[in-house]
């Protein structure tokens, strides 16, 4: 199994660039984030996620670790394949993608091409599930990491705090950016016993 690749970028089409090492070519899929990255003709070091079946050995690769561990996390949801995780983590960034979930953001979920009503509400049920207990703040997008830290310095502790804070961002009342207000809304979870606000 190859854990990552480290060559020059030969051909750099859409979803797809050829990483040539030692001598010979790999055939990559990338999202697009990784894909602007990348320049034709530079060295680039990738992380790579090998995915086996009956007919094919496919590489997907990534700059970003929080992006292949979100990958490698959708890929694990019973009918959702490899491309369609690829073209999930395209349009959501790991901590959109968190964001989302923590609200049930199924219509944002649905914009995605090839999500319907269904799958987005596996997805976002089977994510819920998978990140109840992640403690991994690589996964946060900047605001959820301020609000975490924020807490974790008033004495809470991390696990305590990342719960707190996803049950706030389920509230109609938190402004996107707003980190005061998603903190005044996580300690009023945490106030409340974990139950969440009233809107």
């Amino acid at each position: 199994m190859i854990g990552s690749l480290e060559g020059r970028i030969e051909h750099l089409g859409p979803g797809l660039i050829l990483v040539e090492t030692g001598g010979i070519g790999f055939m990559v899929k990338v999202d697009v984030d990784t894909q602007n990255k990348l320049k034709r003709g530079e060295k680039h070091k990738l992380k790579i996620s090998t995915i086996m079946s009956d007919k094919n050995i496919e590489l997907y690769g990534f700059i970003d670790e929080s992006k292949q561990r979100t990958f490698e996390t959708l890929v694990k949801i019973p009918k959702i394949g490899p491309n369609l995780a690829l073209n999930i983590i395209s349009h959501l960034s790991p901590g959109e993608l968190m964001e989302v979930v923590a609200s049930e953001d199924v219509e944002t979920m649905r914009r995605i091409p090839g999500i319907g009503l269904k799958t987005a509400e596996r997805i976002i049920f089977e994510l819920k599930r998978k990140w109840r207990d992640l403690e991994d703040l690589e996964t946060l997008a900047p605001v959820q990491k301020e609000a975490v830290d924020a807490l974790v310095a008033l004495g809470y502790t991390k696990q305590d705090a990342m719960r707190a804070v996803r049950k706030a961002l389920q509230s109609s009342k938190v402004s996107k950016g707003d980190v005061q207000q998603l903190v005044k809304i996580a300690l009023r979870v945490i106030f409340d016993g974990g139950d969440g606000p009233d809107d």
